[in-house]
């Protein structure tokens, strides 16, 4: 268990804190298995991908057969065959008859049978293939798997034309296409990393958001079921007398205050197992993992202390008040939540600056805030 004496949160240099690594590229192997488990947006570009392939086919097939090509006739059909039925599989949100990798390969081997027998012709579709793997395949699968197909194309096209030369371009372009694509994966994936933070954080404070909050919230209710004997709870914390603050001091100052206060919580979350977040106006909240109730609540004296020792006012001390709950078997996200807020309001009306647990209240109170029906928030916390 995480140790939360009564003393000032300590402050570790280079705070900065690791970013989570996120996921854009789709994992082709869960697509193939299980494609109703990917985002619809995904799905569409996907269908959209495999649908033009199917109808670009379709007419090469026909200018084979014409030509006498029974062999690429033959190859066409193959394909549009797989494509066809999985596409039908697709719109069934089934999975696929083929295992993956077998599905993979052996539309690679129809492409590269192409090359064999046409030629250059055939060898314009491997770019779209390149650049497909390399975005929507994981790197560590892609890369090697793109390598042996342009290595095999180029021997392919050099057996059919006999011409070093047109290999050599291939092989070279098919290269700078492959870098290009991964060059722009790494862009995508920059930017979409950057908006999946933003789109979590408070941009003034920098903690993290009641969107956030509402995540883990999520995610610490199902450890909880799976594993009972975990221990989660919150504190609420509330700047006392804030409309005050800002009425005397302007906005700016008191954002200030916030801010300050959140530097407080990120000391709090740097002991670890503690989750720090700003979850609308005055408001905050902590969530922690590992921690029993006495000394979830020492934290939060802790911090509630560490406050008030902060210069925020050039006049005066800010403080905070804070309530504490565990969760328990058969809460909800809004039944915890809203005994941790019973408990803030009972440390308001008790005087402020103080911190009350919700093994403290009574049990009438208690009831009351468990029961949507008899529990109303106060709307005007000082």
């Amino acid at each position: 268990m995480p140790d939360s004496k009564s003393r000032s949160i300590p402050l570790k240099s280079g705070s900065e804190k690791n970013n989570t690594n996120f996921e854009f590229q789709i994992d082709l192997w869960a697509l193939l298995s299980s494609p109703d488990k990917l985002p619809e947006s995904q799905q569409k570009v996907i269908l959209l991908v495999s649908v033009a392939a199917f109808l670009v086919i379709i007419p090469s097939t026909m200018y084979h057969y014409n030509q006498g090509q029974i062999l690429l006739t033959v190859l066409d059909a193959i394909f549009l065959l797989v494509v066809g039925y999985s596409l039908y599989q697709y719109f069934r949100k089934t999975p696929l008859p083929l295992p993956p990798a077998i599905f993979t390969v052996t539309l690679s081997a129809i492409l590269l049978s192409n090359i064999y027998v046409q030629g250059v012709p055939s060898s314009y579709w491997l770019f779209p293939m390149i650049m497909g793997h390399a975005i929507v395949v994981k790197k560590s699968i892609s890369l090697p798997y793109n390598l042996i197909m342009i290595t095999i194309g180029g021997f392919l096209l050099y057996n059919n034309t006999g011409i070093f030369g047109i290999a050599f371009e291939f092989v070279g372009a098919a290269l700078v296409l492959m870098g290009i694509s991964y060059g722009i994966l790494a862009i995508l994936l920059n930017l979409q990393h950057r908006l999946s933070i933003q789109s979590k954080s408070d941009s003034l404070t920098g903690l993290k958001n009641r969107r956030y909050m509402s995540e883990q919230i999520t995610q610490a209710m199902t450890d909880f079921l799976d594993n009972p004997e975990s221990a989660y709870g919150v504190v609420m914390l509330d700047v006392d007398l804030f409309k005050a603050i800002n009425d005397e001091y302007g906005h700016a100052q008191g954002d200030n205050v916030l801010i300050g206060i959140a530097s407080v919580l990120n000391r709090a979350e740097e002991l670890g197992n503690i989750k720090a977040m700003r979850i609308g106006g005055e408001e905050f909240l902590l969530l922690a993992k590992g921690f029993q109730p006495s000394p979830l609540k020492r934290l939060a004296e802790t911090v509630r202390v560490d406050v008030e020792k902060l210069n925020l006012l050039p006049d005066n001390s800010v403080t905070i008040s804070a309530g504490v709950a565990m969760l328990e078997l058969g809460f909800d996200e809004s039944k915890w939540l809203k005994l941790a807020d019973t408990c803030l309001y009972e440390a308001k009306r008790g005087g402020r600056n103080q911190v009350v647990s919700s093994n403290e209240i009574d049990e009438a109170l208690l009831a009351s805030a468990l029961n949507e029906n008899s529990y109303h928030r106060c709307k005007s916390r000082a």
